[in-house]
């Protein structure tokens, strides 16, 4: 019997560890949102792809470990946002654009309630890290595509656009996701976190540190 518990809770403690893991993964592979397939109108990409082998394992940890969920104010406003869409999508017929967004929403609040119960202390100290690391790894990626686009190669990392009150157009990164907007997005959360970091001397101010703020910006 002894035996058996050692077993199983080394395979809970496995388990644990793999979903730690793909929450890791899944932050880092923001950046990569346009890598993937169209699938019933919906855009999978590599951080749904990710997030389809995790919401199951995830569930399958709360369920083992006998995870407390406890309802505060966010929480009701976040179900509550997915009540409305889904009230809205009842109201126009569930037609496909309002199953689209039931889904997209849904999605969303799954994310939300899955890191809400799996993320320890522990975990929420090292997330800053990789959120940064994802950050930088969309800069690179736009500063590829933008580079490559004033060469005059045409690639899907950048997107050319008319300049208004200009006769030029511009090229604007865009990386691996869908728009330049949403690039930049990403990289201002990384941002936001490294400066903390910088204000907090969470980090030594040697020259690497700067040279990433820089690439970031």
């Amino acid at each position: 019997m002894n035996k058996i518990n050692l077993g199983l809770s080394k395979a809970v403690k496995y388990l644990e560890k793999i979903v730690r893991g793909l929450i890791y993964l899944y932050i880092l592979t923001i950046p990569f949102q346009s890598i993937g397939f169209r699938f019933m109108g919906l855009n999978i990409g590599v951080p749904e792809i990710v997030f389809l082998v995790l919401a199951p394992l995830a569930v399958i940890n709360i369920i083992i470990c006998k995870q407390n969920f406890w309802i505060n104010k966010l929480d009701l406003f976040i179900l509550g946002w997915l009540l409305a869409i889904i009230l809205s999508g009842w109201h126009s017929g569930f037609d496909s654009i309002a199953i689209t967004e039931i889904i997209k929403t849904a999605y969303l609040v799954m994310i939300f309630i899955i890191l809400k119960i799996i993320i320890s202390p522990h975990m929420a100290s090292k997330i800053p890290k990789f959120i940064i690391f994802s950050s930088l790894i969309a800069s690179i990626t736009g500063i590829i595509g933008l580079a490559l686009g004033y060469l005059n190669i045409d690639t899907t990392l950048s997107i050319t656009r008319p300049f208004p009150y200009s006769i030029d157009n511009i090229i604007q990164a865009k990386g691996f996701t869908p728009s330049p907007n949403m690039l930049a997005s990403i990289i201002m959360i990384g941002v936001l976190f490294h400066l903390q970091k910088l204000s907090m001397n969470q980090v030594s101010p040697k020259g690497i540190n700067y040279l990433i703020l820089f690439m970031l910006v």
